[in-house]
C-alpha cells in the first residue's frame, strides 16, 4: 500500500509538473508573440518615420532648387549690366587717358 501511495504521488507530482511546464512554455510562448509584435511596431513607426523624413528632405530641395534657378534667372541680367557697365568704364578710363 505504501509503494501505490508513492507510485501515485509520483504520479500526481509528475503530472503537476508536465502541467507547470506546459503552461510555462505557453506563457513563454505569448510573452514572445507580444515582444514580436511591439518589435514590428516599432520597426513600421521607424520606416514610415524614415519615409517622411526622405519625403519631406526631397520636398525640400525641390524648394531650394526652385528658388536658386529664380536667383540665377534675377543674376543673370545684372552680371549683363555689369559686363556692360565694366566695358563702359573701361571704355571712358582709356579716353580720359588718351586725352589727358
Amino acid at each position: 500500500m505504501l509503494g501505490e501511495a508513492r507510485a501515485s504521488l509520483g504520479d500526481a507530482v509528475s503530472y503537476q509538473f508536465t502541467d507547470l511546464e506546459h503552461n510555462l512554455t505557453l506563457a513563454l510562448e505569448e510573452a514572445i508573440d507580444r515582444r514580436i509584435k511591439e518589435l514590428d511596431k516599432q520597426i513600421g513607426d521607424i520606416d514610415r518615420a524614415l519615409a517622411e523624413d526622405a519625403a519631406t528632405r526631397k520636398r525640400k530641395r525641390a524648394e531650394f532648387q526652385g528658388e536658386r534657378d529664380q536667383i540665377r534667372a534675377k543674376l543673370g541680367p545684372l552680371d549683363d549690366a555689369l559686363i556692360k557697365l565694366r566695358r563702359g568704364t573701361a571704355v571712358a578710363g582709356a579716353e580720359g587717358t588718351d586725352g589727358g
